[in-house]
């Protein structure tokens, strides 16, 4: 996985990824809002400025891995999926509303991450 500053990152996100030739399905970015009981997905719109919330994942479920695994094969052609966004709390016992965000890109096999600065 390769870090990308966030100019580069946006510049290589819409140069490369998500600004298609083919405009009949551009590519979109499947948001993850990792919580303490449950994960919430949403699916961003063909210009990947808004989402739309899919459904909630149970935390608690012990199949919770091979059931997201098999929800993230269908969703990847069903929205033709280019990347994920995901944030988690830093601090979850406390009641700070500082996000730590991740955006991960798949393309030809390679990943591409923007992550905070330590």
């Amino acid at each position: 996985m390769k870090y990308l500053k966030p100019v580069n990152f946006y510049k290589e996100i819409f140069k490369d990824i998500l600004i298609k030739r083919d405009y009949s399905k551009p590519g979109r970015l499947l948001g993850l809002d990792v919580r303490d009981k449950y994960v919430s997905m949403a699916v961003s719109d063909w210009k990947n400025l808004t989402a739309v919330p899919l459904r909630a994942l149970d935390r608690q479920e012990n199949n919770l891995s091979p059931m997201a695994a098999d929800l993230f094969q269908s969703l990847i052609p069903e929205h033709n999926l280019v990347g994920f966004v995901f944030g988690t709390n830093y601090g979850l016992a406390d009641s700070s509303p500082v996000v730590s965000l991740y955006v991960i890109i798949f393309q030809d096999y390679r990943l591409f991450a923007l992550r905070p600065h330590a």
